[in-house]
C-alpha cells in the first residue's frame, strides 16, 4: 500500500521562516491572488513546530530565523517577477540554501 504525502498549507510568512529555521523544508510556494501560501510535508515534528510557535513556546537561532525571512522575501519577490499562474517548488539543500525546481 502506498502511503500519499500530506501537506500542511499556511499563509503566515513568519510562521514559515520559523519552520524553515526549525529544520523543516519548504515544498512549494505559490499565490493565491495576492495572498502566499507556502506548503510544508505534514508530520509530528510540523505539529509540534507550529505549535511552539502559536503558544510562544518555541526557539531558533536569530541569525538563522533571519536568514529565513531574507530567504522567503526573496522569493516572494522572485515570484512576483514572473507569472502569477506559476507555482514555485523549491529544493531546500542541507544548509538551508534553497534553489527553485
Amino acid at each position: 500500500m502506498i502511503q500519499q504525502k500530506q501537506f500542511y498549507e499556511n499563509k503566515d510568512f513568519y510562521l514559515s521562516a520559523f519552520l524553515m529555521a526549525s529544520g523543516l523544508d519548504l515544498v512549494e510556494h505559490r499565490r493565491q491572488g495576492p495572498i502566499s501560501v507556502f506548503r510544508f510535508i505534514k508530520n509530528n515534528e510540523l505539529i509540534n513546530l507550529v505549535d511552539q510557535y502559536y503558544t510562544d513556546s518555541g526557539w531558533v537561532k536569530p541569525m538563522r530565523y533571519s536568514t529565513y525571512i531574507r530567504t522567503l522575501k526573496s522569493i516572494l519577490h522572485n515570484a512576483l517577477s514572473e507569472s502569477k499562474s506559476e507555482n514555485y517548488y523549491v529544493k531546500q539543500n542541507q544548509k538551508g540554501n534553497l534553489s527553485r525546481g
